[in-house]
């Protein structure tokens, strides 16, 4: 399996403080992206990859669709993957 990354200008998907989904673009890339398996058995059979920010912050993200990825959004993990996506944004 390739390594996927992730590219100036690709589009991605985060969760806001109120649930709702929303579009973030890349200001900086690639990225590392490392595939995790079996990290979110509510994801079912979707791929969940860790990925690496240049800044070092690292995130979860799980690929629903071509070219377009999700971060799962448990509770306990939010926080930690907020400060990844501030900086994505610009």
């Amino acid at each position: 399996m390739s390594e996927p990354k992730f590219w100036i200008g690709d589009k991605l998907k985060c969760p806001n403080a109120s649930s709702d989904w929303r579009d973030v673009t890349v200001q900086d890339g690639p990225f590392r992206v490392e595939f995790l398996r079996d990290i979110e058995r509510s994801w079912g059979d979707k791929p969940v990859y860790l990925c690496l920010l240049p800044n070092g912050t690292s995130i979860l993200i799980a690929e629903t669709a071509l070219r377009s990825y999700w971060v799962p959004c448990p509770g306990e993990h939010r926080e930690a993957r907020a400060d990844g996506w501030e900086k994505l944004e610009g």
